[in-house]
C-alpha cells in the first residue's frame, strides 16, 4: 500500500493539483440544479451535454446552472462549461458528508457514465504517455488496484465518478439526462450496487439506446428511451458554411486503429481516388483516446504512399469538430458523438466495427440509413451506401430525434426544478 500511495501522489502531481486551481468555489453550493458528467477533459460529446442543458434551461427561464466533474476545470477555451470538482457538491458535516446539504437537485448530464469507473477517469484525465501506463495498469494488472488507484489520485468520494452515493441521491431531485447505461453490467458486483442503489431512487431517468435501457430494467430500473441530447446541436450551432462536395471526413481512436493500421491505409487510399479531399478529424483528445495521435501517424503513412489530397485537421473547440462534419459529404468514424453530429446535420455517415456504445445508438436511432459495425476490408462499398442515401431521409430524421431530444431535456429540468 505504501507504493500505492507513493504512485498516487506522483500522478496527482502529473495532472490532478494544477486543474484544481480554476475552481469557482462561489459557485460549490449555490446553485438550484447542479449538473454532473465528464465535463473536465477534452472529450467531444462530454463538452457538449453541458451547453445543451443551459441552452434549453436559458429557453426555460430557469436560474444559471452549475456544472461538476471529478476535477475543477475552466473548459471554455475549448468550447466547454466552467466546471468545479464534484466534492464541493456537499457541505462536510461532522460525520463526514453524511448529514451535509445538498443543492436542490442533480441531474447527471449524459454520456457513457452508469459504468464508468474512477480508473477510466483518471485515464482519460492524464497526459500522454500516463493515459498508457493506466491503461497498461487495467489490461495487464487488477481491476480493483485500477480502479482503486483512480480513485486516490482523483480524491473520488462516490462509488464511481459521476453517480452520487445514494446516501445524497436519496435527498434529492436526481434525474438522469440521456444516458449511456449499456457498460453498466461491466462495473465491478460494489459500484455496481452502489450505481443501482442511487438510480432507483432517481425521479427521472432517461437512457439514449435499447442495450442500456434493458441493462437498467435488468436492475429493476424504468427508464425513457430518448435520443442522446447532442441531437439538438442545431439548436446550438446553425450551419453557417456551405456543404463541401467530394469531402470524406475520417475519425477512429487510437485503440481502434491499434490492430487495423495496415488495412485502414489501405482504405483511405482506395477512398482517396473517389473524394477531392479526405479530412482527418481528431474528436476525442482525452487521455485514453488520443484520436490525435492515431490520425497523425495515419496522415504521415498516407504522405509516403503520396497520396496529396489527405489534410490532418487542428481540433481546438469542438465547432472545429462540428463545422468539419456538418459541411461534410460524409463522415466515417468511430466516435459516437461524431455520428450524432453527422446525423444532427442530416449528414450521410458510416459506424466502424466493434464500438459497442455506437453499434448500440445506431441500431436504435439509425432507421436503417446508416451503415453499421462496417469493417475497414467493407468500408468502400459501405460508403458508397451511405453517398446513396437521400438528405431529405436524412434530414427527416435530424427534425425527428431533435425534436424527442429537445422535449427529454425540457421534462429532465423540470422535473430537477420539481416542476412534475
Amino acid at each position: 500500500m505504501r507504493n500505492l500511495r507513493l504512485c498516487t501522489i506522483s500522478f496527482a502531481k502529473i495532472f490532478i493539483v494544477p486543474a484544481e486551481r480554476v475552481v469557482d468555489r462561489r459557485c460549490a453550493i449555490q446553485a438550484t440544479i447542479a449538473t454532473v458528467g465528464a465535463y473536465d477533459r477534452f472529450n467531444y460529446g462530454d463538452l457538449l451535454f453541458p451547453l445543451v442543458l443551459n441552452l434549453v434551461a436559458g429557453s426555460m427561464e430557469l436560474p444559471e446552472l452549475r456544472h461538476f466533474s471529478v476535477r475543477s476545470a475552466d473548459m471554455r477555451q475549448f468550447g466547454g462549461a466552467l466546471v468545479s470538482s464534484s466534492r464541493t457538491l456537499f457541505d462536510r458535516g461532522d460525520d463526514d458528508l453524511t448529514v451535509g446539504r445538498l443543492v436542490a437537485s442533480v441531474v447527471i448530464g449524459g454520456g457513457e457514465v452508469l459504468g464508468a469507473t474512477w480508473g477510466q477517469a483518471a485515464t482519460s484525465l492524464a497526459p500522454y504517455p500516463f493515459d498508457r501506463a493506466m491503461n497498461a495498469l487495467r489490461k495487464f494488472g487488477s481491476p480493483q488496484i485500477y480502479d482503486l488507484l483512480g480513485r486516490s489520485v482523483l480524491r473520488g468520494e462516490w462509488a464511481t465518478p459521476y453517480v452520487p452515493s445514494y446516501k445524497h441521491a436519496r435527498r434529492s431531485i436526481l434525474v438522469t439526462s440521456a444516458i449511456g447505461a449499456s457498460s453498466l453490467d461491466s462495473l465491478r458486483a460494489s459500484p455496481k450496487r452502489e450505481v443501482v442503489r442511487a438510480l432507483s431512487s432517481a425521479s427521472y431517468v432517461s437512457v439514449r439506446d435499447e442495450m442500456g435501457r434493458s441493462a437498467l430494467s435488468r436492475q429493476g430500473i424504468e427508464s425513457e428511451l430518448v435520443p442522446d441530447s447532442v441531437a439538438i446541436l442545431t439548436e446550438l450551432r446553425s450551419i453557417d458554411l456551405p456543404p463541401v462536395d467530394s469531402e470524406l471526413v475520417f475519425q477512429v481512436s487510437q485503440s481502434w486503429l491499434k490492430s487495423r493500421h495496415g488495412p485502414t491505409l489501405d482504405a483511405i487510399e482506395r477512398l482517396s481516388k473517389d473524394f477531392a479531399t479526405i479530412r482527418l478529424l481528431p474528436i476525442g483528445l482525452a487521455g485514453g483516446h488520443g484520436d490525435q495521435f492515431a490520425l497523425a501517424g495515419l496522415h504521415k503513412d498516407l504522405k509516403g504512399r503520396g497520396i496529396r489530397n489527405v489534410v490532418l485537421c487542428r481540433t481546438s473547440t469542438v465547432w472545429d469538430v462540428a463545422d468539419a462534419i456538418s459541411t461534410a459529404d460524409v463522415f466515417v468514424g468511430t466516435s459516437l458523438h461524431g455520428a450524432v453530429t453527422a446525423m444532427a446535420y442530416g449528414v450521410p455517415h458510416v459506424g466502424l466495427d466493434s464500438i459497442s456504445k455506437l453499434d448500440a445508438y445506431l441500431t436504435t436511432w439509425g432507421g436503417g440509413l446508416t451503415p453499421v459495425g462496417v469493417d475497414i476490408a467493407s468500408l468502400d462499398s459501405a460508403v458508397a451506401i451511405a453517398r446513396r442515401v437521400s438528405r431529405s431521409q436524412l434530414e427527416s430524421r435530424s427534425r425527428y430525434l431533435g425534436a424527442l431530444a429537445w422535449k427529454n431535456s425540457v421534462r429532465v429540468l423540470e422535473t430537477a426544478a420539481g416542476h412534475s
